[in-house]
């Protein structure tokens, strides 16, 4: 019988396992209390900013439901109520917590300056805030930085400012979780110095627009984005814009000095209300607009940048064909073509180099769809007859020169001039033997209206020599100009009022 060895234990090998054991509960313990204290003393401020970015966008949702209510509240005869739930901080009306003041210069010496004191509301905890100014919702962070939750009441397009100046007439101060306000609207109010600057026509000369605020980066980004003005930061609770002020592209008022016939008096008659043998009047142009108003507010460059100019096979349909809506290229000429847009816009895009001319055949445009634009980067020159039907209008952008002779006539539906514009960026223009219903653009020309020549519209140029017949036409203080210039135009009308609001 084989004897088995008998069993044997390690003593030392158990005495150090046991140690181990027991030193990796202490650690563990240890490492599990220091990770407990961690997250009292660094989770904390955690929970806390977390805790306090879901109030601060829950203010914002609440103040949007505000905001319409404010908006709505000039339609309803009776008060109208929004709810706020705040689980910490404060919501509170000053009545002089921001100020706008205006400030027009219109070249005469003399400024008018209209100071308004608005009442805002604002919720705050610590050192975040959330504010409704003009009807914008504005959010300031721990970091200090400002943000643009929703735009204000305010319009701005370049030719027009529009603003709505919100302000809360009564001191509030509420807190805590449901709290309820009565919105009532209290009526528009309009200062005689701010009445002075939005009566009428704007003149050349500047509007400056001082907002006094505690969220001026938030304020200063919003004005940049909307392209309004020039925009500064004087100061840690102010910004300004200052804003060229002018008359509309085709005024009168641009011909000053740069008119020239035997008596310094242009005719100008308003289509909308008649034919020029009805109602013309005279504006001296020695006296009433004495001064060049200089530079003019779209120039050669500002032309240039509009002309689209595309390389390619003639893609525009053989003379005298029917073109319909799309982008065409080539170097054909446009004679004898209808140009039809009822189902769309149509676009000429003339090769680099390439002339383009209206010289053998009549051309008809029908815009009942759409507009027509010709871009010629080149020579453009017409001396046939056009014919335009329709409601929207044919722009033609020329790069270099543009000659406007040879015994034809521009037609335009209902005498409306502002369906028929040339901007010419280059050379004199001289309009020989031509009955021309239209608009001429021409900032860097010196252009000259022969004897045996009527032009009714809008001629503005660097010069303008008149022996011939010119009428300008006031109905096109109104008309259109290419989307693309309206940043480049001066500010042509401003309308602001306070709108009263009591919150309960």
């Amino acid at each position: 019988m084989k004897r088995r060895n008998p069993r044997t234990r390690d003593v030392s090998d158990g005495t150090s396992k046991a140690q181990s054991e027991t030193v990796g509960l202490v650690l563990l313990f240890g490492m599990t209390f220091i990770g407990i204290s961690a997250v009292l003393v660094i989770g904390a401020p955690v929970i806390d900013d977390a805790r306090e970015n879901a109030q601060i966008e829950k203010t914002q949702v609440e103040f949007s439901t505000l905001d319409q209510q404010i908006r709505e509240s000039v339609y309803t005869p009776s008060d109208s109520g929004a709810s706020i739930s705040l689980s910490e901080g404060g919501i509170s009306v000053e009545p002089d917590s921001m100020t706008v003041n205006f400030t027009y210069d219109n070249g005469s010496g003399t400024d008018t300056t209209a100071n308004t004191t608005l009442g805002g509301l604002e919720y705050e905890h610590e050192n975040m805030g959330v504010a409704y100014e003009m009807g914008g919702i504005w959010t300031r962070y721990r970091n200090g930085g400002t943000v643009t939750q929703s735009p204000p009441q305010m319009t701005y397009t370049g030719r027009s400012l529009t603003m709505t100046l919100i302000n809360f007439t009564n001191p509030v101060d509420v807190a805590g979780s449901g709290t309820r306000l009565s919105i009532s609207h209290q009526g528009v109010r309009r200062s005689d110095d701010l009445s002075e600057i939005t009566d009428g026509a704007l003149q050349n000369g500047t509007l400056t627009v001082d907002i006094g605020t505690e969220y001026t980066g938030a304020w200063s980004d919003y004005l940049n984005r909307m392209g309004m003005g020039d925009v500064t930061v004087p100061s840690d609770d102010r910004v300004r814009t200052q804003i060229r002020t002018g008359p509309p592209l085709f005024a009168v008022e641009y011909l000053g000095d740069r008119y020239d016939d035997d008596d310094n008096k242009t005719r100008v008659y308003d289509s909308r209300i008649g034919n020029v043998s009805e109602y013309n009047y005279t504006v001296d142009t020695d006296t009433v607009v004495s001064s060049e108003i200089d530079p003019l507010p779209v120039t050669e460059d500002d032309i240039d940048d509009l002309i689209i100019s595309r390389s390619g096979s003639d893609t525009l349909p053989s003379s005298g064909s029917r073109v319909t809506a799309g982008d065409y290229r080539g170097d054909d000429d446009l004679d004898g073509h209808t140009f039809d847009t009822s189902s769309g816009k149509i676009r000429y895009l003339a090769n680099p180099g390439a002339d383009v001319s209206i010289a053998n055949n009549p051309v008809t445009f029908n815009t009942t769809g759409g507009s027509v634009e010709i871009h010629v980067p080149s020579d453009f020159n017409l001396n046939q007859d056009v014919f335009v039907n329709g409601n929207n209008p044919v722009r033609i952008y020329v790069g270099e020169d543009t000659q406007l002779d040879n015994n034809y006539s521009v037609n335009v539906e209902g005498g409306r001039n502002e369906l028929f514009q040339i901007y010419s960026s280059n050379s004199d223009v001289k309009v020989d033997g031509v009955d021309y219903n239209g608009t001429l653009y021409a900032p860097t020309a010196n252009v000259t209206i022969d004897q045996d020549s009527a032009f009714r519209g809008a001629v503005i140029a660097d010069e303008l020599e008149v022996n011939g017949e010119y009428y300008h036409d006031a109905s096109l203080r109104q008309a259109d100009v290419p989307e693309e210039l309206n940043l480049n135009l001066p500010l042509a009308r401003f309308n602001a009022a306070e709108r009263l609001v009591e919150l309960r």
